[in-house]
């Protein structure tokens, strides 16, 4: 089947990447490390091939994390190399994932699908990040890892919401690649130092906090309402930029914001699956954010794909989503209103997790063999020699 036509793959020779990165840490530290790291990078080396090494670095720790603490609660016993693991793939995914793009521009094989295989590892790797933080964190199979997974998803649509409308890709002053990063890496490097308990430890008792009136919550569930800052500037900022484009160019206002609208019905549906059923959470909680990961980084790469193809519509509801309404819809038939399905709560997860998986796959190996096809580049090698720049 394929999944673009003609037309919109003609569109695709015409599309631009633009990207604007006013991180400080961005400017004034890494790129320095990252150009001396390109120094030594073969010119052999194909940019995605890159992007696949930090990514398939970052599962590995995800498998290793999983082993040691399957319930989201590290304890003293757990081994506190995992921290350093952690940080070193983590900060390994993001020295590749930032010279990706140079080494592409570099051997003269920038590409639209390059573009789309970044990004769609990221979005990817921001649930295997929150889900690692998690469980270093000992945050549990709780509403912390949910909220903490919901915000850092909403981050990455909006980023690729306004990408979608201005045709840049924004990075702030202070911005999630670079800044957002950096602090996992220093704080799982602090973690193998302090041990585990820092995560659960009382924040007033920590820092000596006498204030009247001050909450009790402990640093694991101060560290997620932190991150609701950093969320709230970037949707804002986000949302006057694509309002005053869109404006500016007499587009439909009520189309760009069913952009949002649709990631809204997706973390709503996350949101009320762990509310009416938490028990099935506390049994496959991998499993479910896994699956529910694949299906967000479908829907990023289909928006991404949209705007290569000369901005195409975006439907409200896309694909990956309707087996998640209908999960969800499924078990709140079952918890809330007694409905007597000719099948178990069980069977339901397993469908959905088969369809996801499948729909993601067979999406991602069809869409990156038309590019290929259609752009007459490969996907994972270059030509040796490379060829030569313009």
């Amino acid at each position: 089947m394929a999944y673009l036509k003609e037309d919109r793959l003609r569109k695709i020779l015409d599309h631009r990447y633009g990207c604007k990165d006013d991180s400080f840490l961005y400017n004034y530290v890494l790129c320095h490390w990252w150009n001396l790291v390109l120094k030594y990078l073969p010119l052999w080396i194909a940019p995605n091939m890159i992007t696949l090494i930090g990514t398939i670095g970052l599962i590995f720790n995800s498998i290793l994390v999983a082993y040691y603490i399957p319930n989201f609660i590290a304890t003293e016993e757990t081994p506190r190399w995992l921290c350093l693991t952690s940080a070193f793939f983590l900060f390994l995914y993001q020295t590749l994932d930032n010279i990706d793009g140079k080494q592409a521009r570099r051997t003269g094989t920038s590409s639209p699908m390059g573009e789309l295989f970044d990004h769609g590892c990221d979005a990817l790797v921001v649930c295997l990040m929150s889900i690692t933080t998690a469980s270093i964190g000992s945050f549990g199979v709780s509403w912390l890892v949910v909220v903490q997974t919901v915000l850092a998803w909403m981050t990455f649509w909006c980023s690729t919401w306004e990408d979608y409308h201005t045709g840049v890709l924004y990075l702030g002053f202070i911005s999630g690649p670079e800044e957002g990063l950096t602090g996992l890496i220093l704080m799982f490097i602090a973690t193998y130092f302090t041990g585990y308990s820092i995560w659960t430890t009382d924040v007033k008792s920590l820092f000596g906090i006498s204030f009247p009136g001050f909450p009790n919550m402990t640093v694991n569930c101060a560290v997620v309402i932190l991150t609701m800052i950093p969320v709230v500037m970037t949707f804002s900022y986000s949302l006057f930029t694509v309002t005053r484009h869109v404006r500016k160019n007499e587009g439909s206002l009520i189309t760009a914001y069913q952009h949002v609208l649709s990631y809204l019905i997706f973390a709503g549906c996350v949101v009320t699956w762990f509310q009416v059923a938490p028990d099935m959470w506390q049994q496959y909680p991998r499993t479910i954010f896994y699956t529910l990961g694949l299906c967000f980084g479908e829907m990023v790469g289909r928006l991404i794909l949209a705007h290569m193809c000369g901005d195409a519509p975006f439907a409200l509801i896309q694909r990956p989503m309707v087996p998640l309404v209908a999960i969800v819809a499924t078990i709140v038939g079952f918890r809330r209103y007694g409905v007597d399905f000719p099948f178990s709560e069980l069977q339901a997860l397993t469908v959905y997790v088969i369809m996801t998986w499948l729909s993601y796959l067979h999406i991602l190996q069809s869409v990156l063999r038309e590019l290929s096809a259609f752009l007459k580049i490969n996907i994972l090698t270059i030509p040796y020699p490379p060829p030569k720049k313009d």
